[in-house]
């Protein structure tokens, strides 16, 4: 299993727990290692990691048997327990089309972003009561604010009380600069008091794009925990982060950062910059952990400039399916805040897209639906049921 070990000194790797003295090497802060075992010495727990080079594993000296350190159990992320169940879901946008989204829905997708048809999306959720559904409107108004009652309308009145509704999207109406945030917040704030008095449905504020907003600036972080925190913190509204990759290997990059913030250094992992940017909302824009509100992301996948999706970088199947469990596996991890652990508040993402196949042709997902089935959505005994099972198109 991947384990994280904590932020701040390097812990030390011994040659067996019970002689603790002989170090062999140690690990850096932060940093993510593959643990093959757990063991436990009397009172301790320790991790067992494979020592290697060039990709072969290393042998005890004069032995065929394999080499291993390690490390003590309390210096990683968690401790080494059993992983907290989560429900986290990844599944995709749909744009309008409600046969590219009942597609999706019978081969096992129940994480829907569902773009300009909110009445499709009820008929989904009517049909899938397991699967969480965001509905997005299409604002045709660009470089302008709408009205609340304009987005209310594109919404359908937001009257499903079983949906989760986003309002402006991205910088499209609005830019994602410190001196937009407290307009951006007022509108979202509205939108979210409005639906809660016509349906009592969950709204989700934000809805920033991928590397925003600029997070390493002490204003924006101010801001954003000035005008978005108190709400996000009482559970009017949860939060909308989109989260694309910006290349096909940088998920898997295990780089460490520890750049001072307040005064006191503090360890990025290089995927916390796109796909766990949310993360920063709770460890510098003031998000308590212990709130309510959840985060989601109505956009994710891939998005890499002048190129575009997975579709466009022709991925392979596998090239979807590793991607997929590796951010559900990041997206799991707990969150350390203030030296504290808490469990991940990430409900779900949305890969970006089906519905428009000529448009969006670079991003386009279809071809990716029956891997994802097989390998991501479903169990055997769900492949089993769904087979069976007859839905409109």
């Amino acid at each position: 299993m991947n384990a994280v070990v904590k932020s701040g000194n390097p812990v030390p790797v011994v040659i067996y727990p019970d002689t603790p003295t002989k170090v062999l090497g140690s690990l850096p802060g932060g940093s993510t290692v593959e643990v093959e075992d757990v063991i436990t010495d009397n009172t301790r727990r320790w991790g067992q990691i494979a020592l290697s080079a060039s990709g072969q594993q290393l042998l005890q000296p004069n032995s065929t048997r394999l080499l291993y350190g390690y490390v003590m159990a309390d210096n990683f992320v968690g401790g080494l327990l059993p992983a907290t169940p989560t429900n986290t879901k990844l599944g995709l946008a749909v744009i309008y089309s409600e046969t590219a989204a009942f597609q999706a829905a019978q081969v096992g997708c129940r994480f829907f972003s569902i773009i300009n048809n909110a009445d499709m999306a009820s008929r989904l959720k009517d049909a899938y009561p397991d699967a969480t559904i965001v509905v997005r409107p299409y604002i045709d108004i660009h470089g302008a604010m709408p009205s609340v009652d304009y987005v209310l309308k594109h919404l359908n009145g937001a009257r499903d009380p079983r949906l989760i509704y986003c309002g402006v999207n991205e910088a499209e109406q609005i830019d994602q600069t410190v001196s937009a945030i407290p307009k951006r917040a007022q509108f979202d704030r509205e939108l979210a008091m409005r639906i809660k008095s016509i349906s009592g449905a969950t709204y989700a504020a934000g809805s920033f794009s991928t590397g925003a907003p600029d997070i390493t600036r002490p204003d924006v972080c101010t801001a954003i925990q000035q005008y978005y925190a108190p709400y996000f913190n009482s559970g009017l509204f949860w939060f909308d982060q989109h989260l694309y990759s910006p290349n096909m290997a940088h998920i898997y990059c295990e780089d460490v950062q520890t750049p001072h913030w307040n005064g006191q250094p503090q360890t990025i992992a290089e995927y916390e910059w796109y796909e766990l940017r949310w993360r920063f909302y709770y460890r510098r824009c003031g998000f308590d952990p212990n709130s309510p509100s959840r985060i989601i992301s109505a956009e994710t996948g891939l998005d890499q400039g002048s190129v575009g999706g997975f579709a466009e970088h022709k991925a392979t199947d596998q090239d979807v399916v590793n991607w997929s469990r590796r951010f559900l596996t990041l997206s799991a991890l707990p969150i350390e805040v203030g030296g504290t652990l808490y469990p991940s508040t990430f409900v779900g993402g949305a890969i970006f897209q089906v519905g428009d196949p000529v448009h969006w042709a670079g991003y386009d997902m279809t071809r990716y639906e029956g891997a994802l089935s097989n390998q991501v959505w479903l169990q055997p005994q769900d492949a089993n049921r769904m087979a069976a099972r007859q839905e409109p198109a």
